[in-house]
Formats: C-alpha cells, sequence, structure tokens
C-alpha cells in the first residue's frame, strides 16, 4: 500500500500497535574463480543501482582480475580486454540489469607498469577509457574511473593532466572519449567521484587558488556549484566515498589534522543540505588497519554501508550498517541477531560493506569465508515497502512506533509520512495503515 493510499484508508484513530514479520534476509558467498596458482579470493565492491549485478576483483596468482556477478551467479565471470586477455585490476561500478561495467585496469606498456581505465559493456571485451592529451601520470597512473550512470551511457572519474594535476572528468562509455568538467573560479583542479542513478549530477570536489578547496562540488547538467560544507575542527578534510541515488547524501571519511590511528583516527561521516558534514557513530575497539568510512547509502540515506575498526568476528575491522537515526550495527551482528541468518556467524568476520542497491535491499562487500578465504558475499534485505519499518530492524513492532514518534517530535522530514508538508494528527494516521498493512 502506498502512502497516498494509506491516507485514503484512513478510519481514525491509533489501533494496539502489534508486530509484523518481513520478507526473509538471505547472505551467500559469491565464490572466486581459483583459475590456477595457489592464491585464491575475491571481493564485491559495487552493486548496480536494481541490485541485479555485482563487480569487484577476483585474487589470482597473476594478480587481481576484473570479476563480474549477477543474482544468479556462485563464480565470478572474468572480464576481459580488448585482446581478450584477463583484465587485471577490479570493477568499480556497474549499471542497471549488469549492461555497463566499469572498472581499473594494469598494463605493462614499453616495460612499465601504467593504471588506466576500461569499460565493458555486457558480454563484450574492454574498451579502454581515454587520458588526457600529452598526461604526465602519477606513479604510473593516467586515470581513475569512479562511477557510471544508472543507463551506463557516463562514467565519472579523474584523469591526469599535462601538468600531472588531477581534472574531473566523464566518459562516453560507448567510444571511450573523455571530457574535463568545468572548474569553479580560481581552482585549478579536482575530481569527480560519483554521478547519480539518473546521470544528471556528478560528486566530486576541487582545489586550488587562496581559499584552499571546495571539500563537495555538484556539477548538474554539467554546471558546478560548490555545496555549503564546512569540516569540522581539527580535521584537515572530508573524502567523498559514495552518495544516495539522488546525490543528496554524500558519504564518506574525515581526515583528522593530526591523524593518529589510535587517539585520533579517521571518522566516518555523511552530509546532507540539511547537517552538513556530520561525524557518524563507530563501533570502535579496532586498531583501525582500516580507516573507518561510509562507503554508500541507499534511498534518502535509510540505510548507509561501510567499515569501522572493531574487533568482530577476530578481525580487527568490521562491516557496519547505519540507519537514519545515526545509530550504527555491525553487519554481522545485525544480521544474525535481526533476521537469524547463521550463514554470517560461520564466517570469520564481515570486513567491508562497500556498496549497497537504490531501493536499501541487496547490499555486497568481502569478508573472510569459513575457511579462511577471502571471498565476496551479497546480502539480500526485506523489501522497503515495509514502510513503517523505522527501526530497520525487519520486523514492524513498537519501536517503529516511539522511532517515528521521535522523529514527528523533532519536526524530521521523515516524519510527515502522508506527505503534505505539515506535521499533523493524519501523519500518526496514516502511519497506523500502512503498519497494519505489514510489508
Amino acid at each position: 500500500m502506498s502512502r497516498s493510499a494509506a491516507h485514503m484508508a484512513l478510519v481514525g484513530g491509533l489501533a494496539t500497535v502489534g508486530t509484523a514479520m518481513a520478507q526473509d534476509a538471505t547472505f551467500r558467498g559469491l565464490g572466486y574463480s581459483g583459475i590456477g596458482g595457489s592464491l585464491v579470493g575475491s571481493r564485491a565492491d559495487a552493486v548496480s543501482p536494481d541490485g541485479f549485478a555485482f563487480v569487484g576483483g577476483d585474487d589470482t596468482d597473476f594478480g587481481t582480475l576484473n570479476a563480474f556477478w549477477d543474482e544468479r551467479s556462485f563464480s565470478p565471470d572474468l572480464l576481459r580486454d580488448a585482446d581478450g586477455s584477463y583484465a587485471p585490476g577490479r570493477g568499480v561500478a556497474v549499471s542497471e540489469q549488469g549492461l555497463v561495467t566499469v572498472g581499473s585496469w594494469n598494463t605493462l606498456r614499453d616495460g612499465a607498469l601504467e593504471r588506466r581505465s576500461m569499460v565493458w559493456q555486457a558480454g563484450g571485451r574492454g574498451l579502454e577509457l581515454e587520458s588526457l592529451p600529452n598526461a604526465v601520470p602519477l606513479s604510473g597512473s593516467f586515470t581513475f574511473v569512479g562511477d557510471v550512470s544508472g543507463d551506463g551511457t557516463l562514467a565519472v572519474g579523474v584523469a591526469f593532466d599535462d601538468r600531472r594535476t588531477r581534472q574531473p572528468v566523464t566518459w562516453d562509455t560507448s567510444t571511450g572519449a573523455i571530457e574535463t568538467l568545468a572548474l569553479l573560479p580560481g581552482r585549478s583542479g579536482g575530481q569527480a567521484n560519483r554521478i547519480s542513478t539518473d546521470g544528471r549530477t556528478i560528486v566530486g570536489s576541487q582545489f586550488g587558488g587562496a581559499d584552499g578547496v571546495d571539500p563537495i562540488v555538484f556539477w548538474t547538467d554539467g554546471v558546478p556549484q560548490s555545496a555549503d560544507a564546512t569540516v569540522p575542527d581539527g580535521f584537515d578534510r572530508f573524502e567523498i566515498l559514495g552518495i544516495s541515488p539522488d546525490a543528496s547524501i554524500v558519504t564518506g571519511q574525515l581526515i583528522p589534522v593530526d591523524f593518529d590511528p589510535f587517539s585520533n583516527p579517521i571518522r566516518p561521516a555523511a552530509w546532507s543540505s540539511r547537517d552538513g558534514i556530520e561525524i557518524l557513530d563507530t563501533l570502535g575497539g579496532g586498531i583501525r588497519l582500516i580507516d573507518d568510512a561510509v562507503l554508500d547509502a541507499s534511498t534518502n540515506g535509510r540505510l548507509k554501508v561501510g567499515t569501522v575498526g572493531a574487533f568482530a568476528g577476530g578481525s580487527p575491522y568490521s562491516a557496519a550498517v547505519w540507519f537514519e537515526d545515526g545509530s550504527i550495527r555491525g553487519l554481522q551482528e545485525w544480521l544474525t541477531n535481526e533476521f537469524g541468518l547463521f550463514e554470517p556467524s560461520e564466517w570469520r568476520g564481515l570486513l567491508e560493506a562497500t556498496s549497497i542497491s537504490d531501493d536499501g535491499t541487496v547490499l555486497v562487500g568481502y569478508g573472510i569465508n569459513p575457511f579462511g578465504v577471502k571471498e565476496g558475499f551479497v546480502v539480500t534485505l526485506p523489501s522497503p515497502n515495509c514502510l513503517m519499518d523505522f527501526d530497520v530492524d525487519g520486523s514492524l513492532t513498537l519501536f517503529d512506533f516511539l522511532a517515528f514518534q521521535n522523529l514527528f517530535d523533532a519536526r524530521d522530514p521523515r516524519a510527515d509520512v502522508d506527505e503534505d508538508g505539515r506535521f499533523t494528527l493524519f501523519d500518526f494516521l496514516t502511519f497506523q495503515t500502512l503498519f497494519d498493512a505489514g510489508c
């Protein structure tokens, strides 16, 4: 039942809040190729907006190779370059239905290792994404592709120019042609990190000039605009790692001025136009071999995923999920205790949750499986049609009503359940109707 339908179906009054169970969640490993040699393993780095396809890397004695899975896969398809050879590197983004994949590509030219970028159309060989004219690479790196639009037509990333300066760029995925994005006045360079699902908004940063850095820049239909994003005191910069589907929420990490992995660590953070850059909770207790980071967000930031330093399952860092109210739980513990899944508890650790689908029902990452091997995983969660699951625990209980009431008291837009722009009794009545409808 939609919110509008619920509003029309109101009969008045709040009934007793009971419990309605959501759909089952699932967890499974994605396997690895094992194509030869003693080194095996895999990791999933991105899920398509619709949750159908996943990309990442497959570890072999030949290095890490670009890998692709879809919702039916139990082992990766290894992507190939233009010559038909396996493509060293890692997939970083994939479009809806898995039709277009983009990733890094490592190649030897004239005896030197070069890092470039590549795009794959479904079932095809790779096409190199162009570099800037007369590019001077940094440590062998010419380009870094970061994301692709939902329809797969436009990729975004970074390319080094003839002064070895990072420039924000886009690529036409059908031809590999490169184009630089416009800079704000006084800026000399920047990077394009992510692109909204509809392809209209690109998110990145710019630098140069007397006043330093624009930590978050939005390009809307190609026009740049700096966001109101003040870096909190004590931190040097905000690094962009992910966005929500419409780019209204930007996720990443805050780098301290005086960084120390124990006493002053890197912190997980997220930006919105309403709250600016906020430091998010962490599980704590880890030695932070991996920096705390929020890597991706679903629609409206309902769920955010990433990794934090925390001893969990014997690992010094742990995949984590953040909820709309800012609270955090370890992914392994959440899946086991809230959804009754026993498979995650058998793994030695879920290390990173790297990406989540637009609707928040599919997330991917990697961990250490029961045999001690690094392996990618995919999790499916109950449908967001369970609209009143405000505490995102997979069921409808009294705690959802309490969470809704807290948001209502704070006049939070999420509590405007009947979407009329006001906070009234009808929001409570709409909540009740949708709650009674179940998941």
